[in-house]
């Protein structure tokens, strides 16, 4: 009768579940399992730092709409995931943490690491909890990722004696991973009222969220949007689901649309800060709103809603398309999208002087537009920062679904490079380009010695003006002096070639697109330091979002 140790039964359930790439780092508690993975062809993304890996698990799972996994010491490796953790909570994102745990008989001895890690995590994760029994690994691991699948992150702890602990195959029961479930349908009654809504409105638009692309309906919102005729915007975690070059996407008209629509349908789109909370000035204060959500919970959040429907957003829509098809006549709101068309092209034409600029150093504008005339349609844009991200919200366009990734809505930096490594290994063929400021680099940069070690051929770019610009001008704007937001002018080019990859200076705009030609054609990890204007303001300082005011509500805005 054969007998395996625990990290084996672990590892067979994670190939069971059918993960093939896990990230992490390497820690003593973690032995057994990470021999196991090796023994179960799991391919172990070994990071620099366990923040990085959960960002890189966190990618990995928004890449593929299927859970990622992080796997970290116990301890201090617990506490430097964290970050990862918060970014991938805030994201609903299905992600399983594992982590190691001192032996059972030194709890509340003060063991080596010892820490109340269950209670620590428990506010950031769907389910946590220490499993104590060798022969119930596979169970907590298959609880662990029904959790994960349905309600965003999972967190288990496994003492290091359970993992090594030696047991009979034989009397060890491997749970079946749950196959497809049946998802929430809309009432029908609902829908067909929410079509009365749309029929009864002059001045409608859609608001795609990203749930619609967790729920894969991205093919079903173009069917129901072709049919319909209804303009439609997406939140920044929802760029291309809705090409942005799609006739009835208007995101340069953004501010104009949420303020002038009479009738709002709202799908998988949360009403935080990213949306204004759904309130004026930003929303029109009479407008009627019919949301759609698998959960609940969101639904009527910040704002009353007319009509919410809880409902999985893959059928919904197709349930919306088919009640619409003979009842919704496209023609009443025809004058409505001709005036978003011509405000959508305004705006449009206004950025031109920024994004054609001849300045030196160059302006962020520039850099934007020079990346989005470069890069493939089905590029992946990964963008980590605080100025650059206004400008490249303004100047890349995305035209594919699941192509762009950023901090999402709880505003973490450094989380680039790690997501970049992610989106690579998911997604090989692809271009995938990390568009990074200088101060965000520093926090995760040596992420990019994992992408050299593992063979990942990512392109990083960094918008390099020696200092945090949007904290020095939010702090010119209230105080009339700054401190604590320079850097110091860094050769980050120098700086990859010394961690293995390439390395390319820009210091002029016409640089731009030859080095982004040499990096991508390089076909192994590449970085190019851009030197741009640190005195250029950007959208979001114009706006002063940095004041993080409390009484006003600032929306969040996107260009798609």
């Amino acid at each position: 009768m054969a007998r395996v140790h625990g990290g084996s039964l672990v590892a067979r359930q994670l190939k069971a579940e059918g993960i093939s790439t896990i990230f992490g780092l390497f820690g003593g508690h973690l032995g057994p399992l990470y021999d196991s993975f090796l023994e179960e062809g799991i391919q172990a993304i070994g990071a620099r730092h366990e923040e990085a890996a959960v960002h890189m698990a966190h990618a990995w799972a928004r890449m593929t709409r299927e859970v990622g996994v992080a796997v970290v010491t116990s301890g201090p490796g617990v506490t430097s995931a964290m970050s990862g953790l918060a970014t991938a909570w805030a994201a609903k994102a299905p992600l399983l943490l594992l982590a190691g745990r001192w032996p059972t008989r030194q709890e509340h001895r003060g063991a080596f690491h010892e820490m109340d890690q269950v209670s620590i995590v428990r506010p950031l994760t769907s389910w946590a909890a220490t499993c104590q029994q060798t022969d119930r690994l596979p169970e907590y691991i298959a609880t662990a990722f029904r959790h994960a699948r349905s309600a965003g992150p999972s967190f288990l702890d496994i003492p290091s004696d359970i993992l090594r602990s030696q047991i009979d195959l034989d009397a060890v029961s491997f749970p079946q991973p749950v196959g497809e479930s049946a998802r929430p349908y809309a009432d029908p009654a609902a829908i067909q009222r929410a079509v009365d809504m749309l029929a009864s409105a002059k001045q409608p638009l859609v608001i795609v969220g990203s749930g619609v692309w967790w729920a894969r309906g991205e093919a079903e919102l173009e069917r129901f949007l072709e049919m319909t005729q209804l303009p439609a915007l997406t939140t920044i975690a929802a760029r291309g689901v809705v090409p942005a070059d799609h006739p009835l996407h208007f995101g340069a008209a953004r501010s104009f649309a949420l303020g002038e629509a009479d009738l709002l349908l709202v799908l998988g789109a949360r009403f935080n800060w990213a949306l204004a909370y759904g309130q004026p000035p930003r929303f029109n204060p009479s407008a009627r709103i019919i949301q759609i959500d698998h959960d609940a919970r969101e639904i009527g959040r910040n704002r009353a809603v007319n009509l919410g429907i809880q409902a999985d957003l893959h059928d919904a829509l197709q349930q919306l398309t088919e009640v619409a098809s003979s009842r919704l006549r496209p023609q009443v709101w025809a004058g409505w999208l001709e005036d978003l068309r011509r405000r959508d092209e305004a705006a449009r034409l206004g950025l031109a002087d920024q994004r054609q600029s001849e300045q030196v150093p160059i302006h962020p504008a520039r850099l934007c537009a020079e990346i989005d005339r470069f890069l493939e349609r089905d590029a992946i844009t990964i963008v980590d920062g605080g100025d650059i991200l206004a400008f490249a919200r303004q100047g890349l366009d995305v035209y594919t679904p699941g192509s762009w990734l950023d901090a999402g809505s709880l505003g973490i930096i450094g989380q680039g490079v790690p997501f970049g490594v992610a989106a690579k290994l998911a997604s090989p063929q692809r271009q995938v380009l990390v568009l990074s400021g200088d101060g965000s680099f520093g926090l995760n940069g040596f992420e990019v010695e994992t992408a050299v070690r593992h063979g990942v051929p990512m392109v990083v770019v960094i918008s390099n003006n020696s200092a945090w610009s949007i904290e020095v001008h939010t702090q010119m704007t209230e105080f009339g002096r700054a401190v604590a937001t320079d850097l110091t002018p860094t050769r980050y080019d120098q700086l990859a070639e010394a961690l293995g990859a390439l390395g390319i200076r820009v210091e002029r705009p016409e640089e731009i697109r030859p080095a982004l030609e040499q990096a991508f054609a390089a076909k192994r990890p590449a970085l190019v330091d851009v030197v741009t204007d640190p005195s250029v303001l950007s959208p979001d300082s114009q706006r002063q979002l940095g004041l993080v005011p409390m009484e006003q509500t600032v929306e969040y805005q996107a260009r798609a």
